[in-house]
């Protein structure tokens, strides 16, 4: 009987110390880094956002709405910023064209806003999205902003 109790001994002992561990080291928190938020665009792609002046001013409103810096990285290519958004994880918003979404983005993204047209002069077909993995608060929070954009 004495060599049970000191074998769960020993695994008590572990386990409190590899709690302690983890909980020193931060492992298992689920926050959200400010560094982490990134919103990606190609330029002229799409009227949503046409130039990276136009993607700094959402990305400063939304910044400021979400309480998170965010920072506007440019892309040369939808199918380039796909890669990025996706594969690399290191883009968390991005606009992509309507024609693109259709035939390469079906399941890929979270839809987060689309444009609504207000008049036949300008045409912007584009969607916001965000990338499968951000955290709801995060994505709910960006519709809600650019729901209330005017």
């Amino acid at each position: 009987m004495p060599v049970v109790r000191r074998g769960f001994r020993l695994l008590l002992q572990f386990a409190l110390g590899l709690s302690v561990f983890l909980a020193l080291h931060g492992v298992g928190a689920a926050t959200v880094s400010a560094a982490d938020l990134v919103l990606g665009f190609v330029p002229g792609q799409c009227d949503l956002l046409q130039t990276r002046s136009q993607a700094e001013a959402l990305a400063a409103y939304l910044s400021k709405r979400l309480g998170q810096p965010i920072r506007v990285r440019t892309f040369k290519s939808e199918k380039n910023l796909h890669l990025w958004l996706n594969r690399f994880r290191e883009v968390d918003f991005a606009v992509f064209s309507e024609a693109y979404l259709k035939s390469e983005g079906r399941g890929a993204f979270i839809p987060v806003a689309g444009y609504i047209r207000r008049s036949l002069a300008c045409d912007g077909a584009g969607r916001f999205v965000a990338r499968r993995g951000v955290p709801a608060f995060l994505f709910v929070g960006a519709g809600n902003a650019l729901a209330e954009l005017r």
